[in-house]
């Protein structure tokens, strides 16, 4: 009997044992700039398949980021870092039980379509946060904040 009982844990200890080496699906990568190399903390790594969002992540401290629960198949990645040009790569084949590596290098963007003008008090006259988009808007915004009679309704 107790030879049995053996046997019997063994044959669990192996089938166990056989689960948790089990190979996975990883994708990893670095995201970084084009022109000094250097890695981008918190990137944003999206992917797609058939233009529908997968799933997405923000990369570490070191630029690094990793998916660990993607089906094989082929899907279309992008990268992107405020004030860096999005990057996309299209149709990247994820293979099964291995470790898939795909680097970004992002490049930094020379015109941005929007605009961010603060807010600031200045003799208590308060002038309000607004986006825009172009330049024609952000002169008519400039020509309002300078007509505009905001006043600050309590002192600082």
């Amino acid at each position: 009997m107790k030879s049995q009982l053996d046997t019997l844990f063994s044959i669990f200890m192996i089938a166990l044992l056989g689960l948790s080496v089990q190979a996975q699906t990883l994708l990893q990568g670095v995201v970084t700039d084009t022109n000094n190399k250097s890695k981008l903390p918190f990137a944003t790594v999206a992917v797609y398949q058939n233009g529908t969002l997968i799933t997405g992540t923000d990369t570490d401290f070191d630029g690094i980021y990793m998916f660990s629960n993607l089906e094989p198949g082929a899907y279309d990645l992008d990268a992107a870092f405020v004030g860096y040009a999005t990057n996309r790569i299209d149709s990247v084949i994820i293979k099964a039980d291995t470790l898939n590596k795909l680097d970004f290098e992002l490049e930094e963007a020379r015109e941005l379509d929007y605009g961010c003008c603060g807010c600031c008090m200045i003799s208590q006259k308060v002038t309000p946060i607004v986006l825009f988009k172009g330049k024609g808007e952000r002169r008519r915004i400039r020509e309002k904040r300078r007509n505009s009679k905001i006043k600050a309704k309590n002192k600082i």
